[in-house]
Formats: C-alpha cells, sequence, structure tokens
C-alpha cells in the first residue's frame, strides 16, 4: 500500500481483522462494521438506554464532530431530556472506549473545565465508521473526502492512539492480579496478536468488539466475561 498504509490503518480502527481485510480486498466488508454497530447498541440497551436515540446521539457527534459542544445542545440536538441523560450515554460510551469528552483546560487551576463545551472524539474509529452517515471502506473514498471532513477523521485518529494503550495497560494489568480482564479491555486486546498476510507493514493495535471464534465464522465475547 506504501503511502496509503496509514489510510487504510484509519479504516481499520486498529483492528488486525479489518487490516488484513482492507490489505487482501481493498475493502473492509460491511459484516464487520455491522459487528461493530450491534455490540455498541447491545451494550448500551443492556443498561436502559434506547436504540434509537444511541443512533441520533451519534449522529449529532459526526455533525458536531471537531467543534466544541455542550451537553445541553447534545441533549437537545439528539432529543434526549436533558443534559444529564446526554452526560449519561457519553460516560458508558467512554467506558467502554468508544467516545471521549476533550475538555478545556484551566491553567490556573490545573483542571478540565468540565462546565464548559468540549469537544467529543471517537477514540475507536471502527466505532465512529459503524455509525458514520457515510460509511468509508476503502482507501479511495478516503481520498474522495473534503479537507475539512478529512481532518475530523484525522484528529479523531490521534485522539484514538492514547486510549489504545490504555486499554492493553488494563488488560495487562487485570491480568498479572489475578482478575478477569474487563469487556471494554478484553475487547481492545483480543486481536492484538494478528497479523494481515503478505507481510503488511500496516501498524498493529488493539481491536474493538467480539473475538472471532476460530472454530467456526461465529463472534463471541471473551469466556467468562460479564458486563
Amino acid at each position: 500500500m506504501g503511502e496509503d498504509t496509514w489510510i487504510a490503518y484509519l479504516l481499520s480502527g486498529g483492528s488486525p481483522v479489518a487490516a488484513s481485510e482492507i490489505w487482501q480486498f481493498e475493502r473492509i466488508p460491511a459484516y464487520f462494521f455491522e459487528m461493530i454497530r450491534d455490540w455498541v447498541i447491545g451494550e448500551m440497551a443492556r443498561s436502559g438506554r434506547s436504540r434509537q436515540f444511541l443512533i441520533a446521539l451519534m449522529r449529532t457527534l459526526f455533525v458536531q464532530g471537531g467543534s466544541r459542544t455542550g451537553y445541553l445542545k447534545l441533549a437537545r440536538e439528539s432529543g434526549l431530556a436533558n443534559n444529564t441523560v446526554a452526560s449519561g450515554y457519553i460516560e458508558q460510551l467512554s467506558d467502554a472506549l468508544a467516545v471521549l469528552p476533550s475538555y478545556q483546560w484551566d491553567h490556573n487551576k490545573d483542571l478540565p473545565q468540565q462546565r464548559k463545551p468540549a469537544k467529543f472524539h471517537f477514540i475507536n474509529l471502527s466505532v465512529a465508521l459503524a455509525f458514520a452517515p457515510n460509511r468509508m471502506a476503502s482507501v479511495h473514498e478516503f481520498k474522495e473526502l473534503g479537507a475539512t471532513e478529512r481532518g475530523r477523521w484525522l484528529e479523531w485518529l490521534v485522539a484514538q492512539e492514547p486510549s489504545a494503550g490504555e486499554a492493553s495497560s488494563t488488560a495487562d494489568a487485570q491480568g498479572s492480579s489475578g482478575m478477569s480482564p474487563s469487556p471494554e479491555a478484553c475487547f481492545h486486546t483480543s486481536f492484538s496478536a494478528a497479523k494481515p498476510s503478505r507481510g503488511s507493514t500496516i501498524p498493529r493495535r488493539s481491536g474493538f468488539g467480539p473475538r472471532r471464534n476460530t472454530r467456526s465464522t461465529s463472534w463471541t465475547t471473551p469466556a467468562g466475561s460479564t458486563k
């Protein structure tokens, strides 16, 4: 892929499963994004969150992507009852390492200004692409984006990387202490040993979503995991 390798990595969300697909077939198949989408919706539904409002919120995050916005505006644009409800959705998405608010910083107090508008970054691009209004699946489609939209994806790509290291560290720490790694940490580390074929140079990072059962075509959550 040469100079387009970083674009392939962006589109894969760092998952070697998706990276292998785009390396071999130059396109990420729809089933991968639907798997991620179904997993996120399922996790939110288990805690009583509405599928309809989740999809509306994701749509709003795309519209506001790259701009600072407050929870009240997120709620209003997504049809949620109030800013507290919107904050609850974002908090759960943050726990799942999918979306993370980036607050302005008070240098005098050395604290984040959580009452001021923030940017809401997708920190896993597989999730972003799974819910994208105009989903991309190939390098060619990414290259057709306008400068503003391309810049938004690059900003999310930068935001994604620290979360990958955090998830891997969390799983390692939980494993070494004898604890069962949390589902979120497992989802980010389950693909870490995979590698695209034919000597790909696509960087590897942890993936997001259920692990594939290599003895069948099904996808399952890590054994022994709970919510």
